[in-house]
C-alpha cells in the first residue's frame, strides 16, 4: 500500500504528499507516515529517522515525544532499535540544560531490561556534575524512585568541596563513601598544612577518631 501511495505521489496522481500538519507545503514526511514505513520494514529505516521531531514540529530539538515513541516501539518489539542512543543523548542534554538534570538521570537509566554498565556510569556522572547539596526534593526523588545510591550524592559533595578549595569538607565527605580515599585525601590535602596549623592538626585527629582510621 505504501509503495503504491508513493508511486502515485511521484507520478503526479492527485495524491497529496504526506507533509506534517505544521507545514502542508513541506516535503518532509509526517510522523504518522514515517511510523507506518518503519513498522512495515524496520530494516530499511533507523528509529531516529522514524521519530524525528521534524515529522510533527518545526522545533528540530524537541526530542520529548520522539524519546517516548522510541521506547514504546522498543517495548512492543522486545528489542532496542538502532541508533536509539542518539535519541537518549539528545533528550538528556535538553533536560540537563533546562535545569531538570534529575530527569536526565531517569532517561539515562531507561531500558527495556537492566541498564548497561555504561548507562549507569552516565547517570552517575550527571549526579556528580549537578548535585549541590541543597536539592533535598531532587535527592529524595532519585533515591526513592530510581534507587540511586546515597554514596553518589556524598561523592558529588566531596568533589564539589574539593573544587571550592574546602579541604576539610572534602576529606569528611571522602571518608563517608570511601575510607581509603579519605586517608589519601587527608595525606594530600590536610597533612601538609597541618605541620604549620594547629587547627588542621586538631581536625586530622578528630577525623581519624570519628571514622576509625587509626590503622
Amino acid at each position: 500500500i505504501l509503495e503504491r501511495y508513493e508511486y502515485d505521489v511521484e507520478t503526479g496522481v492527485s495524491t497529496p504528499f504526506p507533509s506534517p500538519r505544521y507545514d502542508p507545503t513541506s516535503k518532509t514526511k509526517c510522523l504518522s507516515y514515517k511510523l507506518l514505513e518503519y513498522c512495515a520494514d524496520p530494516s530499511k529505516m533507523n528509529i531516529t529517522d522514524a521519530v524525528d521531531p521534524n515529522g510533527r514540529t518545526p522545533v528540530a530539538q524537541d526530542f520529548a515525544l520522539s524519546f517516548h515513541l522510541a521506547h514504546a516501539i522498543s517495548a512492543a518489539s522486545g528489542s532496542t532499535p538502532r541508533d536509539f542512543e542518539y535519541l537518549e543523548n539528545g533528550y538528556e542534554l535538553q533536560l540537563a540544560n533546562a535545569g531538570a538534570w534529575e530527569w536526565a538521570v531517569f532517561v539515562a537509566l531507561c531500558d527495556i531490561g537492566n541498564p548497561h554498565r555504561w548507562k549507569i556510569e552516565r547517570a552517575k556522572d550527571l549526579v556528580l556534575r549537578h548535585y549541590t547539596g541543597d536539592q533535598s526534593t531532587v535527592r529524595t526523588f532519585l533515591e526513592r524512585m530510581l534507587s540511586i545510591p546515597s554514596q553518589w550524592f556524598t561523592e558529588a559533595l566531596c568533589y564539589r568541596a574539593s573544587s571550592n578549595g574546602d579541604a576539610t569538607r572534602c576529606v569528611g565527605y571522602a571518608t563517608e563513601y570511601d575510607p581509603d580515599f579519605g586517608l589519601t585525601a587527608v595525606s594530600e590535602l590536610i597533612l601538609p598544612d597541618a605541620i604549620f596549623s594547629l587547627k588542621h592538626a586538631i581536625i586530622v585527629r578528630k577525623i581519624v577518631s570519628d571514622y576509625d582510621l587509626e590503622d
